[in-house]
């Protein structure tokens, strides 16, 4: 499978000093953020679908310049001490309910699977919950056919709706198959920093994609945001070697 290398990803989204004074109710998952705008339900989705088109295209200029291309040839090279590995993914179409992930467990704690409307598997580091998580990896797969590109660049809408201070940047693989966006965010005592990797179905009508979000939590925040431009690149490569269930790229 193919990586990003850190000097292809632009960190100067990342530059400015992030205040943790945004008081909200905070989200249990981020990935909420592309179920909550673009999946609305089976009988309005292409209609959605096509505003969501027309609206992205023509916001699409100020996020094009958050991008940064990622050869298709780059590799992820790393120690044995640093590699990353998600057992039993990219052998099945179907999630595990368990992965090991930088030698940590992962147990799934939710999953929602409708092939109609979405699928969602949420999973945790072992002894933790949904409700108080440092670390989350997700699969979603939804019903709906668009480019990868113009999901990620409606997350960076939706995030900054929420968050306008939201520090965020998108890139591609090269390979014309996926995209990804990494962010971070934070609401009420959590500060979250997110990286998906989005991708189109084998048959081209779904969107499936990865997440990978570390929390922290109340005096943590500061230095946990703190921290995220010297830390990002290597997360973004840890999170791109998760292989996303169903996408035919995998390898």
């Amino acid at each position: 499978m193919n990586h990003p290398t850190p000097t292809d990803c632009d960190p100067t989204p990342y530059a400015t000093p992030m205040a943790v004074d945004v008081a909200a109710k905070p989200r249990r998952n981020w990935v909420l953020i592309t179920l909550t705008v673009l999946f609305v339900g089976p009988i309005a989705l292409m209609v959605a679908i096509v505003f969501l088109l027309a609206f992205v295209a023509a916001l699409g200029g100020p996020v094009d310049h958050e991008q940064a291309s990622i050869p298709a040839e780059a590799t992820l090279m790393s120690s044995q001490s640093t590699v990353v590995a998600a057992d039993g993914l990219g052998h099945s179409d179907i999630p595990p309910n368990a992965i090991r992930f930088n030698g940590q467990i992962f147990t799934l704690k939710f999953a929602n699977a409708d092939e109609s409307t979405q699928t969602l598997h949420e999973y945790v580091p072992e002894g933790e919950t949904l409700d108080r998580w440092s670390k989350m990896i997700a699969f979603l797969d939804q019903p709906i056919d668009a480019e990868p590109i113009a999901m990620a660049r409606a997350m960076a809408d939706s995030l900054l709706e929420n968050n306008p201070q939201a520090p965020y940047s998108i890139w591609d693989y090269g390979d014309g198959l996926r995209c990804g966006i990494d962010f971070a965010t934070w609401q009420g005592d959590i500060a979250e920093f997110n990286v998906f990797v989005l991708a189109r179905s084998p048959n081209g009508k779904r969107i499936v994609s990865s997440q990978y979000a570390e929390r922290a939590y109340g005096d943590q925040m500061k230095p946990f945001l703190d921290g995220l431009p010297e830390r990002r690149l290597d997360l973004i490569l840890q999170a791109s070697t998760i292989r996303i269930p169903g996408f035919a790229g995998n390898r």
